[in-house]
């Protein structure tokens, strides 16, 4: 039981340094003119990195045999491997690669002491115990040994610290520019909706999210999330500037780690929104999803959501015209990685269903979702994503509030979004991107199409 309290305790100092930038540029002296070595810029930004500090071992060490195809001697890549084993209970493997390393270089500091970690999971404490002791007498890099002293000062520990892997709070949303050539939805059949004076508009938008961890310890983590969405139309379409205001309490837990990593989450959100200065609507909503990597490159993903929203107008009948109600939608996605984890196509079907208060809003539907991710090689750090849906929706107590077109209402939504992102920083990114809606419906009031297109600049702190 001692060792397994002294693990826990050194782990939240084993993947801050595993995970912090600073330290794996202080560990490595690759060159990017090495063609046998990733740069540690590069390295960083990989997906095995990504894996390793989500607790998804068996993936990380995926990512770590991609790369290693292209640098199979990189002492880098190859220490990291040895420590994704020794996470995942394979000690004998893990140790076996560190000492192929020693042999190649005794005195690698940063091998030394991750080694020493791997011999205590092992329950070799009198090893790790030797190798933080060596380093403490006798390292020539200052941050290992005061590393080295930290792990001896700490054997005597009693706390059972939670592991702390993210920062306390982020920061993160957009701003950006959009031209929406049809802001109201209106008709495209002119005898239906009339002459509309002015139906598109340029929107500014700005998306901000403070994002609170709350609890974390080695199988989960509880987010506190708040939401502001603004967006401001001009051409005097002022009555569709939109406000939402959100706070959102998102529990996530990893339920497997070897044979088939699946992690689950639950997020509450509860939304007030606003048109112009009226209040628009209130809604509570509980989302629940799960991912589950069924075998090496595919992961599936199913989700559901069921909320409640309250509508501030209900229209002139509210028995038919109020949207007041129960929103409820289940969905599965297939997804397919190639080796390297940095491309990815999808495919997914889903259900929609919607109880409300007016029969005009009463709906059950189907949607199918494909789409895919790219890097765009031929532009450094730039990314394309694709992706389309048809959706289909009954309206079985449907009737027409207008004499132009009695016919009852029957959704056929395609939808086409494209989108360019460009990485200027690790904490900025833009993007250009352009929607396509056409909704075939058999009722010609809600017959449109909408094209959407613009710019934004994405950030996180």
């Amino acid at each position: 039981m001692k060792d397994l309290k002294v693990i826990r305790l050194i782990l939240p100092v084993f993947l801050a340094v595993v995970c912090a930038v600073n330290v794996a540029a202080q560990e490595t002296t690759q060159s990017t003119d090495n063609p046998a070595r990733i740069s540690a810029e590069s390295f960083l930004e990989t997906p095995f990195v990504r894996f390793f500090r989500q607790g998804q071992y068996v993936l990380a060490l995926n990512a770590m045999e991609s790369l290693l195809d292209d640098y199979p001697v990189d002492p880098l890549l190859l220490r990291y491997k040895a420590v994704t084993l020794s996470h995942m209970g394979k000690h004998e493997e893990s140790l076996a690669l560190f000492d192929e390393l020693l042999q190649r270089d005794p005195n690698q500091a940063p091998v030394l002491f991750f080694m020493a970690q791997a011999y205590l999971r092992s329950g070799k404490a009198s090893k790790a115990i030797e190798l933080w002791q060596s380093l403490a007498d006798e390292s020539q890099e200052p941050l290992y040994r005061e590393w080295s002293e930290e792990m001896l000062a700490n054997l005597n520990e009693v706390e059972d610290p939670y592991l702390a892997v993210t920062k306390k709070v982020s920061v993160y949303g957009d701003l950006g520019w959009a031209y929406d050539s049809n802001v109201p939805l209106a008709s495209n059949d002119i005898a239906v909706s009339g002459v509309v004076p002015d139906e598109n508009a340029n929107r500014y938008s700005a998306n901000l999210n403070v994002s609170w961890r709350a609890m974390q310890d080695p199988k989960q983590s509880v987010d506190m999330i708040s939401t502001t969405r603004t967006s401001l139309h001009d051409d005097g379409l002022d009555e569709f500037n939109y406000t939402a205001q959100e706070l959102s309490l998102d529990w996530t837990r990893k339920l497997s780690a070897d044979v088939m990593p699946m992690t689950v989450s639950v997020r509450y959100t509860g939304a007030g929104t606003f048109l112009s200065e009226d209040i628009f609507s209130v809604s509570n909503r509980v989302r629940f999803k799960l991912d589950a990597w069924s075998a090496k490159q595919f992961r599936t993903s199913v989700s559901s959501y069921v909320g409640y929203s309250n509508y501030a107008q209900d229209g002139g009948s509210p028995a038919q015209t109020s949207r007041d109600g129960l929103y409820y939608d289940v969905s599965l996605a297939q997804y397919y990685y190639d080796r390297t984890y940095t491309k990815y196509g999808y495919a997914g079907l889903g259900y929609r269903l919607a109880e409300t208060r007016g029969a005009n809003f009463v709906r059950r539907g189907v949607v199918a979702r494909t789409g895919f991710h790219t890097p765009l090689f031929l532009l450094e750090d730039t990314t394309l994503d694709v992706n389309g849906s048809f959706e289909l929706a009954e309206y079985p107590r449907f009737v027409s509030r207008s004499n132009i077109d009695t016919t009852r209402r029957r959704d056929k939504l395609w939808r086409v979004n494209t989108a360019v992102t460009r990485r200027l920083t690790s904490q900025l990114r833009t993007r250009v991107f352009y929607d396509y809606t056409l909704g075939d419906n058999n009722n010609k009031l809600f017959d449109y199409d909408r094209h959407i297109a613009g710019l934004k600049v994405l950030y996180s702190y």
